[in-house]
């Protein structure tokens, strides 16, 4: 069976097929279809294309993407910085380049980005181009072969027919209004309880940042506090932990960056992040990080309970990283009395 230009096995689609095992078929071939154009293999001698783990993706479910080139030592391969909105990807991340020899004395530099899509269907990489500079310092660039990507929808086949409305059920309302009222009462109370936790650990800011002593970073750590003993995760109310953690995250930037990320859209607050202080390094974790408590947030998307604390304690990993670092002043050397009597 032929497909996209490549000779495989009936039933097996490249897609599925390992990345060494695609590169093998690609480098091995009398040419290499590079989008558009044609390149003879034994010119170039470089094998570029992406791989995935897995295909059983869902709306929003972070996954890694893995771009590999098989190359000839001597040859250095150089992988773009994707954007955050890379077609109808979300660049979450791109880890470092790792360089592996291969048994035949090839070289194997692969590179994993980490990536969401947020909308059912086929997708497929946007075109991109990687620089080769190979032994003899001439430098080329080479289009990878695109790669599709299939993302099932959270909803279940039969969440989208028209169903009948149920009639009315015929109730005993005296014997249900002392429940209705006991299950209010207790909803109260426990409203109660989150919102006294909250003011007491954030009594300060809110009466002003001019008159709270603690830096931001004290700010945010003690909400951080506040929010682990409200325990929301254990009851199951994911929605008003994913927004205290992300007001929380926003108020650190706020408060540090003089960012009015209180006032944005996360889309906004990243594009501010990128033109503020704010380290090139930690751009991508804090906009994972607002994007997942968004999607929790505005969507009716339900989390575990382990991966609810971890937006907690990946905000708080975030919050020590960015903390500014004082600054050592030193003190100039003492001049001799002798001198100033001159």
């Amino acid at each position: 069976m032929t497909e996209n230009g490549l000779n495989v096995a009936p039933g097996v689609s490249i897609r599925h097929l390992p990345i060494a095992a695609l590169i093998a078929i690609i480098t091995t071939a009398s040419t290499l279809v590079v989008g558009p154009a044609i390149i003879h293999a034994q010119a170039v001698q470089v094998g570029i294309g992406f791989s995935l783990p897995y295909q059983d993706l869902t709306v929003g479910d972070p996954f890694p993407l893995t771009i590999s080139a098989i190359h000839p030592e001597g040859h250095n391969i150089i992988f773009p910085r994707l954007p955050a909105e890379w077609g109808s990807f979300e660049v979450i991340s791109q880890e470092p380049v790792a360089t592996s020899v291969n048994e035949d004395g090839t070289l194997t530099t692969s590179q994993v980005i980490e990536v969401a899509l947020f909308a059912p269907g086929e997708h497929t990489t946007p075109p991109l181009n990687v620089t080769i500079q190979k032994a003899d310092s001439s430098v080329i660039e080479q289009t990878v072969w695109p790669i599709s990507v299939s993302i099932l929808s959270v909803l279940r086949t039969d969440d989208a027919e028209l169903r009948d409305i149920k009639p009315p059920a015929e109730l005993t309302v005296p014997s249900l209004w002392p429940w209705a009222i006991g299950g209010a009462s207790a909803i109260g109370l426990l409203a109660l309880a989150a919102f006294l936790i909250w003011q007491r650990r954030t009594a300060a800011d809110l009466a002003g940042a001019s008159f709270d002593p603690r830096s931001p970073f004290e700010i945010a750590m003690d909400q951080l506090d506040a929010i682990e003993e409200l325990d929301l995760p254990y009851s199951k109310r994911f929605k008003q932990h994913y927004t205290l953690v992300g007001d929380t995250l926003r108020g650190y930037l706020q408060r540090e960056f003089s960012l009015p990320a209180l006032d944005l859209t996360t889309s906004e607050t990243t594009t501010q992040i990128r033109n503020s202080s704010v380290p090139p390094e930690e751009y991508n974790i804090v906009g994972r990080i607002l994007r997942d408590c968004d999607l929790i947030k505005f969507t009716e998307f339900q989390p575990d309970e382990d991966t609810a604390w971890d937006v907690a304690h990946d905000t708080r990993s975030a919050v020590r990283r960015l903390q500014p670092q004082p600054t050592t002043t030193v003190e100039p050397d003492e001049i001799p009395l002798s001198e100033v009597a001159s």
